[in-house]
């Protein structure tokens, strides 16, 4: 499905974001993992080589603007071909009372949710232009549409990337490149665990218990695996969907369902 192309994702080293990657390469994509931490990125790059695909790994810290570019083009040179798919998975996420909320934490949530995807999108696009053709994959979440009690600045955040999205979208479409998002629910990784863990110890219960309650309001019962995620994300970013564009589907087992 992805035979040949290119694919730059950012917050590739775990979770998501490493999902999305491992998926990608499955389907044929050369794929450049990027996270923070060169340790991180060279890992899930050798998962990707594991697996028998082509994964290239570039440390690169999204909040850092100025090296977007830069970034890009290094991992364009690691996979010998310019960047064809961007996906913007590195996220942020923490949850406190709105009035409790504290400055510095609320800006670094933003650098890295809402102006990150901005920096690495800014960076991407002029080549897409150049060559007409393009497909940008961003990580939203279903509280970006319908936020939950207590995620004033992860909820507002997501909003961000989903209009963002949709003004991309009508930007470029006259370019052939496609922007859509991607709205995951409720996925077990380490920072879903970390949150049910924080919740419980609040609340006196069991970590299990909260992931339970939580998937009670998921009508498929279940939640997505990172790889679910990954599998949208592949389809969006194939010619398979080159008629999708200015979208955010949700994947989160039916638990929003919105016209």
């Amino acid at each position: 499905m992805l035979e040949g192309a290119v694919a730059f994702v950012t917050g590739a080293g775990s979770g998501i974001g490493r999902g999305v990657a491992l998926c990608l390469a499955s389907h044929g994509a050369a794929v450049i993992v990027s996270d923070v931490s060169a340790e991180i990125s060279d890992a899930a790059a050798a998962d990707i080589k594991a697996a028998g695909g082509r994964g290239f790994a570039v440390a690169h810290d999204v909040t850092q603007w100025e090296k977007a570019a830069a970034a890009l083009a290094h991992g364009a040179r690691l996979a010998g071909g310019p960047i064809d798919i961007l996906v913007n998975c590195a996220g942020l996420y923490f949850s406190a009372p709105f009035h409790e909320l504290l400055p510095e934490a609320h800006e670094r949530l933003y650098a890295v949710n809402v102006s990150g995807v901005f920096a690495m999108c800014q960076a991407a696009i002029p080549d897409m232009k150049v060559r007409r053709h393009g497909k940008i994959v961003n990580i939203a979440s279903v509280s970006g549409k319908d936020p939950f009690a207590r995620s004033a600045s992860y909820g507002s955040s997501k909003s961000a990337v989903i209009g963002m999205t949709k003004s991309l979208a009508k930007e470029l479409g006259p370019y052939n490149i496609n922007v859509n998002s991607v709205c995951p629910g409720l996925v077990y990784t380490k920072m879903q665990e970390d949150q049910c863990r924080r919740i419980a110890d609040e609340t006196g219960r069991q970590p299990e218990d909260v992931w339970r309650q939580r998937l009670a309001a998921v009508p498929l019962g279940r939640g997505q695996e990172p790889s679910d995620i990954g599998e949208a994300v592949a389809f969006l970013a194939s010619d398979r969907a080159r008629n999708i564009t200015g979208q955010s589907l949700n994947v989160c087992g039916g638990q929003q369902m919105m016209d």
